[in-house]
């Protein structure tokens, strides 16, 4: 497992759950590519297309009891499928 993360995480996906698993693995230090599809993007992305900025917040708590909060600078935020999956050791659908 360890070999597949320390290449760049693909997440496909532009909604709620894609942008909080974006987030997550950002903080985590995880190089992470964020994918949606074009026609979707400017809906379910907006200023994270322009930013690539994703901000992690509330009451949420990991299985280690620590709480992982801030904004999250994504690597890689595109329309493009193959430029996302470039690379991946792991892609996450959501």
């Amino acid at each position: 497992m360890d070999k597949i993360l320390k290449k760049p995480v693909a997440i496909l996906g532009g909604g709620a759950c894609a942008q909080a698993f974006a987030a997550e693995f950002t903080l985590a230090g995880h190089q992470v590519h964020l994918y949606e599809l074009p026609q979707f993007a400017p809906q379910t992305l907006g200023q994270v297309l322009k930013t690539n900025e994703i901000e992690l917040g509330g009451a949420q708590l990991n299985f280690k009891w620590f709480k992982r909060t801030g904004v999250a600078r994504v690597h890689l935020v595109t329309t493009d499928i193959s430029e996302a999956l470039r690379g991946a050791g792991l892609v996450i659908v959501s």
